[in-house]
């Protein structure tokens, strides 16, 4: 939170703010500014894992229309060509920023585009917590044996614009509560209920206790101090 707020106290000390989050400690290699950016770097993480033969996977997050671009589609062609241990997941929430990505895509499923490297591939409900835990959980387990790549089609939503100034005019307010009622928070609820694994109690008190902390997060990150003036040059990648 520190870090959005651009405080001393970010994780990267406010110089990353929500574009460049960074975090060594988590071995989070950031969020990116460039659309698309991040794939050839998690082919670069890719590639040290399996240099220094550790047991590690990558995985890359993109969202739908970032699979159109170049650089997606040079690295994972590397990865493919050299077995690299890369989940490179897209999070296809129909609209890239403002447009249909069957505007902009001639494919009807994003999976297909897999095929061109003989990439294995899924396509798997983003909407359900149980169903994605389940197979990411087989993925890493698969390519920690194999180390080949693997392509993942997420199908999700976002309710809102893909930021403030977009109103989300493009699509229906039915469309948007269709979706709103296969929210993956309520579908994990109806589950714990239908289990006997929780009652509504459980639920509110689990609630109020996320958004306590999420409140307490935003205070704390509010009062922090502002990022240090003096470190602006330093960490920064000079020719």
């Amino acid at each position: 939170m520190a870090e959005l707020f651009g405080k001393s106290g970010g994780a990267v000390m406010g110089k990353g703010g929500s574009m460049h989050m960074f975090s060594n400690e988590l071995r989070f290699l950031g969020g990116h500014g460039i659309v698309g950016g991040q794939v050839p770097l998690a082919a670069g993480a890719g590639f040290a894992i399996k240099y220094r033969k550790e047991d590690d996977v990558c995985i890359c997050y993109l969202g739908d229309a970032a699979s159109n671009q170049g650089q997606f589609f040079e690295a994972l062609n590397m990865a493919a060509t050299w077995k690299l241990p890369v989940i490179f997941v897209i999070e296809n929430n129909r609209y890239g920023m403002g447009t249909d990505i069957h505007r902009t895509t001639s494919v009807d499923h994003l999976w297909k585009r897999a095929l061109a490297f003989d990439m294995e591939h899924s396509q798997i409900d983003g909407m359900n917590v149980l169903s994605v835990y389940s197979h990411f959980r087989s993925l890493v387990a698969d390519m920690r044996k194999t180390q080949r790549p693997h392509l993942c089609e997420i199908m999700t939503y976002r309710y809102r614009g893909h930021s403030v100034s977009d109103p989300g005019n493009y699509r229906t307010k039915e469309e948007v509560a269709e979706y709103q009622e296969k929210d993956p928070i309520l579908q994990l609820a109806a589950h714990l209920k239908a289990n006997k694994i929780a009652k509504d109690s459980d639920l509110e008190a689990w609630d109020e206790e996320a958004k306590s902390k999420a409140k307490a997060a935003e205070d704390w990150a509010d009062q922090s101090p502002d990022a240090d003036l003096s470190l602006t040059f330093e960490h920064n990648l000079a020719n």
